[in-house]
């Protein structure tokens, strides 16, 4: 199945310019937008992410405080799923230098270093009324995103929001990706770097070198 991904202000725009006046509102554009996610998106029951997508992403947009993306079946423009992109700072003052050390630039001295900036995958979402592609095919299309994103800009570290669940947790651990309470509390991080570092080295053309991090302490 040919997908693609759609930047949600170029969907907004699709959607004005196909399915409504020229002289159209951002309003009204919000609205059928609102209606067509309500109306064939589902996330497993998942209504604070239903809610996410159809009420404050077009407005997170606006904003700039996130960057959201909308996958889509190439043929028929159906809805598999959706991701948000965003920056994030971590408070690292917590970790030892030797671990601030793997984490910071080479060439920066770790020892005032408090604060990182990190790309954040604050939202993913498969469309379960379709279930048209599995997760995993879905993820890797999210981290290939990223993958254009660090080309650029250079990020190493990535951060992902998700409920503390075990099974959701090891979908993500498939990918490379550790809890980072693990990073904080767990003096063997070494070894667990060097897992996830083995585990990158199987799939090279989804994850170069970047570190990557589950986000579930609030949840």
């Amino acid at each position: 199945m040919a997908i693609q991904i759609t930047p949600l202000k170029q969907y907004l725009e699709n959607l004005q310019s196909q399915s409504l006046a020229p002289d159209s509102t951002a309003k009204q554009v919000q609205e059928l937008f609102k209606t067509i996610i309500l109306e064939n998106v589902d996330f497993h029951g998942n209504k604070e992410m239903l809610t996410y997508l159809s009420d404050k992403a077009p407005n997170f947009e606006k904003q700039h405080r996130s960057r959201n993306f909308i996958i889509e079946e190439t043929e028929t423009n159906d809805i598999v799923g959706f991701f948000s992109l965003s920056l994030k700072v971590v408070d690292i003052s917590d970790l030892k230098n030797s671990l601030k050390k793997k984490l910071v630039l080479k060439g920066k001295s770790p020892k005032n270093i408090d604060y990182l900036p990190v790309l954040l995958i604050g939202q993913f979402g498969k469309n379960t009324k379709l279930n048209k592609l599995p997760g995993e095919k879905l993820f890797e299309i999210v981290i290939q995103k990223i993958e254009e994103f660090r080309a650029i800009v250079g990020t190493q570290m990535v951060f992902l929001d998700s409920i503390n669940h075990p099974k959701v947790i090891h979908f993500y651990e498939q990918f490379g990706f550790i809890a980072y309470s693990q990073l904080i509390k767990d003096e063997h991080q070494v070894s667990c770097k060097r897992a996830i570092t083995k585990y990158m080295k199987k799939v090279p053309e989804l994850i170069d070198s970047g570190t990557f991090f589950i986000d579930n302490s609030s949840v």
